[in-house]
């Protein structure tokens, strides 16, 4: 029996029959990490290590997607980390994934350096001095970068990665030039780009990256929509469709904006 704590609940994932402790008064996923477990593409066999887990979410995601990966999982705060291991508990995967709270620019196993495939990140989206601040601890750190820049986790992916092995980020599109800049900071390369945006005729508002060693040119793709079209929440595109069900997708042009707790 997992316990919760006051103000948590339990939601459904709608995928693998996994589900998840979420407490209203601290930050939530959002489609940001759908996304994200998407993006990766984690193949069997793979081990992932996604930084900065929050409840949990992209890890127990990536499992859904791949019963064959194992995951590792690091979160700075302890409530988050403490509700991201429950809900590894709650799903019985213990064996599969594993959660430690730490700081990614210190803490990182020596075990965990080198051997990692994938590494996922959904890291802060404002750099300090910009965005609107909150006033409360947990969403503070989830959105602004007080604890490591994002040169810093692009540092401790580095750290993590084996010589073939990927990143997986999602980010704001306006930072875009900033993740450039990391990504040469830290010796790596960007390998595929993609934008997502609301609906069609919107500007795209987040990019998934991939990055690593190897220093080919990137593959720009082409626009991905969540919506069909504005002002529909619950219209979504195919492939956004596709990707909640759980499945991969061929079409392009049908993703959407973010329903980001930040």
């Amino acid at each position: 029996m997992i316990e919760l704590l006051p103000g948590e609940r339990i939601d459904s994932l709608q995928i693998q029959g996994l589900r998840i402790i979420q407490n209203s008064s601290a930050p939530c996923f959002s489609v940001d990490a759908v996304l994200l477990s998407w993006f990766a593409a984690p193949k069997s066999g793979e081990l992932a290590v996604d930084l900065g887990t929050g409840t949990g979410i992209v890890p127990l995601l990536l499992w859904g997607r791949e019963e064959g990966c194992r995951v590792r999982a690091l979160e700075l705060m302890p409530q988050m980390a403490d509700m991201a291991q429950r809900s590894v508990q709650l799903n019985g995967l213990a064996a599969q994934i594993e959660v430690r709270c730490g700081d990614l620019r210190a803490d990182l196993p020596d075990e965990w350096r080198g051997a990692a495939d994938i590494v996922t990140m959904n890291p802060p989206y404002f750099a300090l001095g910009s965005g609107k601040a909150s006033g409360d601890e947990l969403r503070l750190a989830a959105r602004h970068e007080y604890h490591g820049t994002l040169a810093d986790w692009l540092a401790a992916a580095k750290r993590l990665l084996k010589p073939a092995g990927r990143i997986a980020m999602v980010h704001r599109a306006e930072r875009l030039p900033d993740i450039r800049r990391a990504l040469a900071k830290n010796g790596l390369s960007m390998q595929r780009l993609l934008p997502v945006a609301p609906y069609p005729g919107k500007a795209a508002n987040l990019v998934l990256v991939q990055a690593g060693f190897a220093a080919d040119a990137p593959i720009e793709e082409d626009t991905f929509y969540i919506y069909n079209a504005a002002g529909n929440s619950q219209n979504y595109s195919p492939a956004m469709a596709a990707i909640y069900r759980g499945g991969d997708i061929d079409e392009r042009n049908s993703i959407s904006g973010s329903h980001a707790d930040r």
